[in-house]
């Protein structure tokens, strides 16, 4: 993507691949909204499930059955990370793609600043 290829404010898309998250991965999805609200960006979160044992989907999809913003796509017979991570962006609608650990390696804080690096760089 390059900057000047975007016109308007870009749409973000934030793939969670997840297998048994199910006690972080609600906190985890408020705080992604809740920081590119503040920044005001246009976001899709989509959580990319490997058929958890410990009901991630459900979980989230419980939390979040009345946010549009948050999708949740359930992957029977496919496993591990790599095939969750081209799941999500395939699903992906938007101009940005970021992927995050969904154990709470990366922090959503940084959310603005990798949009505005992509906005500026060829990445």
């Amino acid at each position: 993507m390059h900057a000047s290829k975007l016109t308007r404010t870009p749409v973000v898309s934030v793939v969670l691949p997840t297998y048994n998250e199910r006690e972080g991965i609600a906190e985890l999805v408020s705080e992604v909204l809740a920081v590119a609200r503040r920044a005001g960006l246009a976001l899709e979160v989509l959580v990319v499930d490997d058929a958890s044992p410990d009901g991630t989907a459900a979980h989230v999809e419980a939390a979040f059955g009345g946010e549009p913003a948050v999708h949740v796509h359930v992957r029977r017979g496919e496993r591990g990370l790599a095939s969750a991570i081209h799941r999500g962006i395939r699903e992906a609608r938007g101009d940005v793609v970021v992927v995050m650990d969904s154990d709470g390696n990366h922090d959503p804080a940084l959310l603005p600043l990798m949009v505005r690096c992509a906005e500026e760089f060829d990445v």
